[in-house]
């Protein structure tokens, strides 16, 4: 027969287990409590963390190409001489007409021999007349070489076999900034005539060529002024 605990003994050992039990209370409330404020359930409180969201790699964008900024007159410069060996830069710093401007070069060469602005007159065109007398197409073909050569702009010149005319003045082939060959813009768009003067002949052909294709399709001057004298 098992001895019988004395009735201190009894109620210690009460006192201790309801103790126990109301701790463990007060634990399951303070996690129930931290689990509503927190909008989520024991669960998940406990639950291990899953794997972290992964950003997906931004798309690289595909630009398309520059464009390249075509000719003035709308003709292709592969279709056209290039500057040759030899040619060097000048700056335009006036218009006279359509066929005649004023450049200066920055450094002195066997050609150009000092920096003051010189008249250049284009070899192998002929434009209209604005002064003294004015010619039909004249205000036309000097707004063309304006649009082509801009004052301020640098342009390639190439040189013939004579380098001056009757008149002083230096006689010059040109390409623009934008690599055209002006002689040639100006007779292919009918703003000036093809001339063949002795002995720079050097591009004759082509300029006699967009002469054909000008007249035909009655542009600039071939359309407004019939066919001028020496064409």
């Amino acid at each position: 027969m098992t001895p019988r605990a004395s009735a201190p003994a009894a109620r210690r050992a009460v006192r201790a287990r309801r103790g126990t039990r109301l701790a463990t209370r007060a634990a399951a409330l303070a996690l129930a409590a931290l689990a509503l404020a927190g909008c989520a359930t024991l669960p998940e409180l406990f639950a291990p963390p899953g794997p972290y969201p992964t950003r997906e790699p931004i798309p690289t964008a595909t630009l398309p190409p520059l464009a390249t900024p075509g000719p003035i007159s709308g003709s292709p410069v592969d279709e056209q001489p290039a500057p040759p060996y030899g040619a060097f830069e000048m700056t335009v710093v006036s218009i006279h007409d359509g066929d005649t401007l004023k450049l200066r070069i920055a450094r002195t060469n066997d050609i150009v021999t000092t920096t003051k602005p010189i008249t250049v007159r284009l070899i192998g065109v002929d434009t209209p007349e604005i002064y003294p007398v004015y010619e039909c197409w004249g205000d036309e073909a000097t707004s063309a070489l304006e649009r082509l050569t801009p004052v301020g702009s640098t342009v390639t010149v190439a040189v013939d076999l004579d380098t001056w005319d009757d008149y002083d003045r230096r006689l010059f082939y040109l390409w623009n900034e934008r690599g055209e060959f002006v002689n040639l813009a100006l007779v292919r768009e009918g703003d000036a005539v093809a001339i063949k003067v002795a002995p720079n002949d050097a591009y004759w052909p082509e300029l006699r060529a967009a002469q054909d294709d000008a007249y035909h399709d009655r542009l600039g001057l071939w359309g407004a002024c019939g066919r001028p004298n020496g064409a």
